[in-house]
């Protein structure tokens, strides 16, 4: 199974320019900022339609997601089982 730790690692490492590299100039803070709100909605936005559609969409949610909500009573110990392709 792999992790997101090591999918990112594997990006970082395996594909060229998908993390940029350390700037020569700092950014100023309001354009970080700006930044981490923005990719902040991106990815919710991006999060929420992958997940709706992973309980709409029937071979989706049998084949991959059905695993995450096999328990009667959610515990931290089974919250996060799943299968590797609900973390893409």
């Amino acid at each position: 199974m792999m992790s997101q730790f090591a999918l990112n690692l594997t990006l970082y490492f395996g594909v060229p320019g998908f993390f940029p590299g350390s700037a020569a100039t700092a950014q100023p803070m309001h354009e970080k900022l700006l930044r981490l709100l923005g990719n902040h909605y991106v990815m919710s936005f991006g999060m929420y339609w992958m997940h709706r559609a992973l309980h709409v969409v029937p071979i989706m949610w049998d084949k991959i997601h059905s695993f995450h909500h096999w328990a009667r009573h959610p515990l931290s110990r089974n919250t996060y089982q799943d299968h590797w392709l609900d973390n893409f």
